[in-house]
């Protein structure tokens, strides 16, 4: 009996939690069956994540919107990438989750026109989301206290040849692979 209340208590803390796709590490070489999901971010307040499903699945990939730090902090033009499997996908949510605990706060469906739009990901390619900012700004309630966080996300126009500066800053033997930007200016 104990062990049942263990494993369900222990699922139920899963389900609350952020599974977050681990990020590319700087030093990663190019893998020509994956293809890449970048961003570049600036984020104040809380941690955010954006959620892309591949059209026509159900799996999930969590994109960190900035670095995924170990304690709670601003940042500012953090480039990020993950490995997917080449597809087309589509951003269909956002959240804002604990830092700390990866306890997800508040999920959103993503009403951003910019990135709703499919896209499709080839296979040793990045599609680059642009340079995007998120904040959250908190929500008093009567007690005075914080009832709720209002989350902004607004993806920038940034021009293409200074998001891949950074993408190549970031990930220099990544630098090479063919890149496409969803949301850069000319």
């Amino acid at each position: 009996m104990i062990k049942r209340l263990a494993a369900a208590l222990f699922l139920a803390l899963l389900a609350g939690c952020a599974s977050l796709a681990p990020t590319v590490p700087a030093s990663a070489r190019p893998d020509s069956d994956s293809a890449y999901v970048a961003g570049l971010f600036n984020r104040q307040g809380m941690s955010f994540a954006l959620v892309l499903r591949p059209v026509g699945r159900t799996a999930e990939y969590i994109l960190p919107m900035g670095e995924d730090m170990r304690w709670p902090g601003d940042t500012q033009r953090s480039s990020v990438a993950i490995k997917v499997p080449p597809g087309t996908y589509t951003i269909t949510e956002y959240f804002a989750y604990g830092t700390v605990s990866k306890e997800v706060i508040t999920r959103r469906p993503n009403t951003i026109a910019a990135l709703q739009a499919p896209f499709e990901v080839r296979a040793g390619a990045v599609v680059h989301l642009g340079e995007i900012s998120v904040e959250s700004l908190p929500v008093r309630g009567p007690n005075g206290y914080t009832a709720a966080f209002n989350m902004r996300i607004s993806p920038r126009h940034t021009p293409w040849p200074e998001v891949r500066g950074a993408f190549e800053g970031a990930y220099p033997h990544l630098a090479a692979i063919p890149a496409t930007c969803l949301s850069c200016g000319r």
